[in-house]
């Protein structure tokens, strides 16, 4: 997907990038301003920041006050199950 397309679905969102339902990586709203709107989302994302499914409530807190949110949730198999926010 470009990032012209990304912009349009989430202007004001980070994108979560997934392949065949496995976490591939963020693009976060300073990287899709900064990208061309033709660059391809996994051209311009970053390695991403997430939970453990099983991650207590202490960590993924830590997580979020670091990082940001939303935090992609994985299971063991790192696919993607979800997502957590400081408001959650």
């Amino acid at each position: 997907m470009r990032v012209s397309d990304a912009a349009q679905l989430a202007p004001d969102h980070p994108i979560i990038v997934a392949l065949e339902g496995r976490l591939l990586g963020i693009d976060s709203i300073h990287d899709l301003q900064q990208a061309g709107p033709n660059d391809e989302l996994q051209d311009v994302m970053d390695d991403p920041v997430f939970l453990a499914a099983d991650e207590n409530l202490d960590h993924a807190t830590d997580v979020i006050a670091r990082h940001g949110s939303p935090v992609p949730v994985v299971d063991a198999d790192h696919r993607l199950i979800g997502t957590v926010t400081a408001t959650d």
